[in-house]
């Protein structure tokens, strides 16, 4: 037998799967179905008026005072002035990123394009890149173990004692001062020893100061110190691989062999406070207090031997056992002398006015 059933009761069965927004029974009109807020709100603002969109701007601005006038151009202005800077900064951006591609393609370097800024970002650990990133293997330094007694002033050469990386054997290597010889003066080397630098940046600073002024190298201890990466690159500017860089396992021993091979070793420090002097065994307090010297001094000691200039972390400064080890200790005077909230300097600025000091 077959039944017939009508849609309408079908539609009757079937329970909706949700409860619609307007709950009252019937049929509801197309008008009341249909929002008509949005066509309303569509309707401007001049068009209600019965005016023209020009009239009705000349009409809300025309009439503001001259002040209100001046800083709306100057904004403008100032508007125009950033968005023609952010023009230009693409531009040269884009200028530096094709001269860098030509440089790669001429040495070799392998270029991958990378399809959006994030893979950037991961690339660089969220640092600055302006669109370019550079991948390199880690900075090798050779090791040294001393400086020696071979200098000689008047035709600017030494010598330093390194290991091998494959014999493990100690090899004396001879170098020559960077700086020009002038007629009728002594040119002895002159070079940085860090101690407990642990920021980046300032380790940094440090090498771009030391570069740029005529250091001839700088040597750092393998723990307890800065790493040559990325930051200290970047704030080295390019220094970073063009300074004659050592490490050392053994600061104190490295300090010792190098004063016993006729090298002057200059410790920078501000003078010990009375609560500074306590921390120091008594037997050695005046032997620190009598090692210190005028800043005005410095060129002197550069001219009758090589100097090895030994910086400190700012916070600490450097360790009390090198202090003890150095032949003298030298400070920057302050400026202000009633001031005593401020009482030291960045280590890289203090590192540049050092180092331009004993070159004097």
């Amino acid at each position: 037998m077959i039944r017939s059933f009508h849609t309408s009761q079908i539609f009757r069965a079937i329970r909706p799967a949700f409860k619609p927004h307007d709950s009252r029974k019937g049929v509801r009109s197309f008008d009341k179905n249909f929002d008509s807020r949005e066509a309303k709100d569509s309707v401007k603002i001049w068009d209600k008026k019965g005016i023209s969109k020009h009239e009705f701007f000349i009409r809300k601005y025309g009439n503001i005072s001259p002040e209100e006038r001046k800083r709306l151009d100057e904004k403008v202005e100032r508007q125009k002035y950033l968005r023609e800077q952010r023009k230009k900064a693409r531009a040269r951006r884009r200028t530096s990123s094709r001269k860098i591609l030509k440089l790669a393609k001429k040495y070799g370097v392998r270029i991958i394009e990378k399809k959006s800024k994030g893979e950037l970002n991961t690339l660089s650990s969220n640092g600055v890149h302006n669109g370019v990133v550079l991948e390199t293997k880690p900075l090798i330094l050779p090791e040294i173990t001393c400086l020696n007694t071979d200098f000689d002033g008047e035709t600017g050469t030494y010598s330093v004692t390194l290991i091998d990386d494959l014999t493990h054997n100690k090899v004396s290597t001879d170098m020559d001062v960077v700086r020009p010889l002038e007629s009728g003066a002594q040119k002895f080397p002159l070079g940085i020893f860090v101690d407990g630098v642990t920021d980046p940046q300032n380790l940094g600073n440090i090498v771009r100061s030391a570069y740029y002024l005529g250091a001839d190298f700088l040597v750092m201890p393998e723990s307890e110190s800065a790493r040559l990466g990325p930051v200290a690159a970047k704030a080295a500017a390019g220094a970073l691989d063009l300074m004659t860089i050592y490490k050392t396992d053994s600061s104190l021993k490295f300090i010792d062999s190098s004063k016993a091979n006729g090298w002057t070793v200059i410790t920078t420090s501000s003078k010990e406070s009375a609560s500074d002097l306590e921390d120091i065994n008594p037997k050695h307090r005046q032997h620190v207090t009598s090692k210190y010297i005028d800043q005005s001094e410095l060129p002197n000691l550069m001219r009758v031997s090589p100097v090895l200039l030994v910086l400190g972390s700012e916070g600490e400064g450097v360790r009390a056992n090198v202090k003890l080890r150095s032949d003298v200790l030298v400070g920057w005077k302050k400026g202000r002398h009633a001031d005593d909230l401020v009482d030291s300097m960045n280590v890289g600025v203090a590192a540049g006015l050092m180092i331009a000091k004993c070159l004097e």
